[in-house]
């Protein structure tokens, strides 16, 4: 058997839910979307409020979309808290534009509703959800890594020459005393590069392990690929078929 990635399911009665559907896709999806003149590479923080129900129906729209057309690059990156990490893949592998990623889940409806829109839209776009698992800039002791892990996020954006869109509901913004050994800010300097990254991460963000934003994509065939992107830029390692 293959490796399946579970997708969002109903909270409510069938019944209920697909009324709820249909009123949701009337009203949220009515409006004609114009595509932002942004240039490639370019991030968007999208901030609004969250709303789990309508989520999952937004959700389950936004990976049809992904998966339906193969020609798209469309691709979606979920962060994941301090711990547990993930483990590490045994092989680095250059860095590559991330294809098709699929998320479980998600929680700005608002968001996941403009990513349907940018996706019918555009080729190319990259998604950053922040909302499950809030965005921090976690380093051991040290800027290197979380500015290095910057520099890695902007540069899967420049080899995709795609869009990057951060949902963004809930972004930290943790202050300890000056004097404390944990707490470290990204220098200006590096955080100049891109505005919507300056927004996301803040200032005063602290913690004692590095930020990893984690994902999972479908390759061709049956086999699933999880990538990590870290201070030490993009991973990937395939997740085996399964044996019943």
């Amino acid at each position: 058997m293959t490796t399946t990635i579970p997708l969002p399911t109903p909270i409510l009665g069938n019944s209920l839910y697909r009324q709820q559907l249909a009123a949701f896709k009337q009203v949220s999806l009515s409006k004609p979307f114009v595509p932002r003149p942004n240039p490639p590479g370019t991030i968007t923080v999208l901030v609004s409020s969250s709303s789990t129900l309508r989520t999952q129906i937004a959700l389950r729209q936004l990976l049809s979309i992904l998966t339906a057309d193969r020609h798209k690059t469309a691709s979606y990156i979920q962060t994941i808290p301090s711990a547990p990490f993930p483990p590490p893949f045994p092989e680095d592998t250059p860095g590559e534009q991330l294809d098709r990623i699929i998320l479980e889940r998600a929680f700005d409806v608002d968001g996941v509703i403009e990513c349907i829109r940018e996706a019918q839209a555009r080729d190319s776009f990259l998604v950053i959800d922040t909302i499950t698992h809030p965005l921090r800039a976690e380093f051991l002791r040290d800027t290197e890594g979380g500015n290095q892990l910057l520099e890695n996020v902007l540069t899967v954006l420049r080899e995709g020459k795609g869009e990057a869109m951060i949902l963004n509901d809930t972004a930290p913004s943790k202050q300890q005393d000056s004097n404390s050994d944990h707490q470290y800010h990204v220098p200006k300097s590096k955080l100049e590069e891109n505005e919507a990254l300056r927004s996301a991460l803040g200032a005063g963000l602290y913690g004692e392990s590095d930020l990893m934003l984690w994902a999972t994509k479908r390759k061709s065939g049956d086999s699933v690929v999880e990538v990590l992107i870290d201070r030490y830029g993009p991973r990937e390692g395939t997740i085996q078929d399964v044996e019943s």
